[in-house]
C-alpha cells in the first residue's frame, strides 16, 4: 500500500496545540511562573486563565505541563468538558501516588495512623488503595499526594482545563480540597485553571468557591500587533518562505490581536503559497482570508451565538443599530422593557466578550463576532422568526415595564451564574428568572 503523501506546514490550527512561535504572552508567563514558585499558601500558587476560544488558555496549559515535566514534577491534566472530572484526578493522582511516590506511602500511612504528626488533622486515618475506585477519599488522596511531594522536594502540578463545564457542587468540592491542602496543610498541589469569560461570574457568584476567588484569575486578551508579526513572519521565514511587508502589515491588521486567527491565516498561506515556493503575495492573503473567515464562523463564532439568549441577541441588535455605542437608556428605550432585564442583558452579553461596558451609561459592541457576522446572525433570526424586531423608528419614552412580543414558546435563556444555568421561562415572563419552570 503506497504511503499517504505528507506535507509539512509550520502552522498549528488545532485548539491547544502548541504554535511554532509563542507569542505576547510572556508577562502571563511571568505571572504564572513567579506564583509557582511562592509556593503553597501563597494566592498566587494557584492561577485561572480567562478568555474566549482561540485566545491561547489551553496553549499556555500546555506550556506549563511542559516545564513542569523538566522540573520534575507531575502533572495531573483534566478537561472538565467530560463531566468527570475529578474522578479522572482521583485516577491519576493514585497512579503518580504508585509510581512516583510508593515508597513514601507506608511511612506516610504510619505517621499518620500513629496518632503523630498527621497528614489529614489530629486522629486522621487513611487507607493507601491505590486500586480503581479505592477507599481513600478525594481531600486524602490529594493530601497524601502533596505530603509525598513535598518530602521528594517537588511539587504537583493539576491542569484543569474548560473550567466553565465542571458542575457546581464538583467545583465546590475542589474549591474546598485545595483550600485544605494547599493553604491548611501548605503542600504543594499546584492548580492552573482555564475557562470561558462565564467562569468569572461562576467564580464570583459563589462563596463557597471562594478559593478560587482569592486567587489570581489573568484575562487573556489581544496579542499586540508586533508579536503578531513575529509569530507570523519567523516561521514562514524558518521554513524557507518569504512574505513581504506590505503583506505582513495587512496580514496583522487582520488577525486583529487573536491568536488562533494568526495560527489559521498562517496554515493558509502558507498552503496556497506552495506553488510559488512560499513567497507569499496579496492574491494569496485574500485566498487565505475568506478560508479563514469561513472556519471561524463554523467552529468559534456559531459556537458563541448559540450561547446567547434571545432577550440579548434583541439588545445586541439594538446596540448595532446605533452604530455599536449606545447609552442604557437608550437601549432600553429601543427595546422597551424595564432596566433590569436590560443590565441583565448587557451583563450576559459582556460575559461573552460581545460587549464593553463602564458599569455605567456606556455599552460598546466589541470585534469578538465581528459586526458583518453579527449583522447576517440577526437577519437570519428575524427570517426564522425567532425574537421581536428592534423599532428603527426614533426612540420613543415608553413604560419601563413594556416588553416586546416574542415567540411563543421562546425560552429566556439567560445565564444565572449562581444556579449554573440558564432560565427556562419564556421570553418576557415577569418576575427573576428560574433554572426550573415553575
Amino acid at each position: 500500500m503506497p504511503e499517504w503523501p505528507s506535507t509539512h506546514n509550520p502552522f498549528s490550527t488545532g485548539f491547544g496545540s502548541q504554535p511554532p512561535v509563542l507569542v505576547g504572552r510572556d508577562n502571563e508567563l511571568g505571572l504564572i511562573r513567579a506564583g509557582l514558585g511562592s509556593g503553597p499558601g501563597s494566592k498566587h500558587f494557584c492561577n485561572v486563565l480567562i478568555g474566549q476560544r482561540g485566545y491561547g488558555k489551553t496553549v499556555l496549559l500546555g506550556k506549563m505541563r511542559e516545564e513542569a515535566n523538566e522540573h520534575g514534577w507531575p502533572v495531573i491534566e483534566v478537561n472538565c468538558s467530560t463531566g468527570t472530572a475529578l474522578q479522572e484526578i482521583d485516577s491519576r493522582g493514585r497512579a503518580i501516588l504508585a509510581r512516583h511516590y510508593s515508597s513514601l506511602l507506608d511511612r506516610i500511612a504510619a505517621r499518620v495512623k500513629g496518632g503523630g504528626v498527621s497528614v489529614l488533622g489530629a486522629g486522621a486515618h487513611i487507607d493507601f488503595d491505590l486500586s480503581e475506585g479505592g477507599a481513600t477519599s478525594f481531600s486524602d488522596l490529594l493530601a497524601a499526594l502533596g505530603a509525598a511531594a513535598k518530602e521528594k522536594d517537588q511539587g504537583v502540578l493539576l491542569l484543569v482545563d474548560e473550567m466553565h463545564n465542571l458542575a457546581l457542587q464538583d467545583m465546590r468540592v475542589l474549591a474546598a480540597t485545595l483550600q485544605s491542602v494547599t493553604n491548611g496543610l501548605e503542600y504543594p498541589i499546584a492548580c492552573i485553571g482555564a475557562g470561558l469569560p462565564q467562569l468569572e461570574d461562576i467564580i464570583i457568584g459563589d462563596e463557597a468557591i471562594s478559593f478560587f476567588h482569592r486567587c489570581d484569575r489573568l484575562s487573556l486578551g489581544a496579542v499586540a500587533d508586533s508579536d503578531i508579526a513575529q509569530g507570523m513572519g519567523i516561521p514562514i521565514s524558518q521554513n524557507g518562505g518569504e512574505i513581504p511587508s506590505a503583506v505582513l502589515e495587512k496580514a496583522v491588521a487582520y488577525v486583529a490581536g487573536y491568536p488562533y486567527k494568526l495560527q489559521m491565516l498562517g496554515h493558509h498561506l502558507w498552503s496556497a503559497s506552495a506553488d510559488m515556493g512560499h513567497r507569499i503575495t496579496h492574491e494569496h492573503l485574500e485566498s487565505a482570508k475568506a478560508r479563514v473567515d469561513a472556519e471561524l464562523d463554523k467552529h468559534i463564532y456559531q459556537t458563541i451565538w448559540k450561547l446567547v439568549s434571545v432577550p440579548s441577541r434583541n439588545f445586541l441588535e439594538a446596540l448595532l443599530e446605533c452604530g455599536g455605542a449606545s447609552t442604557m437608556p437608550e437601549i432600553q428605550r429601543r427595546l422597551r422593557v424595564g432596566m433590569a432585564d436590560v443590565e441583565r442583558c448587557r451583563d450576559e452579553l459582556a460575559s461573552h466578550e460581545l460587549v464593553e461596558h463602564d458599569n455605567g451609561e456606556w455599552v460598546l459592541a466589541t470585534e469578538t463576532i465581528p459586526g458583518h457576522v453579527l449583522s447576517r446572525y440577526l437577519a437570519k433570526r428575524h427570517i426564522a422568526g425567532e425574537g421581536a424586531a428592534v423599532s428603527r423608528l426614533q426612540p420613543v419614552s415608553v413604560p419601563g415595564d413594556m416588553r416586546p412580543l416574542s415567540p411563543s414558546g421562546a425560552a429566556c435563556g439567560l445565564w444565572m451564574p449562581r444556579k449554573h444555568a440558564n432560565c427556562v421561562l419564556a421570553v418576557g415572563h415577569k418576575g427573576r428568572c428560574r433554572s426550573k419552570a415553575r
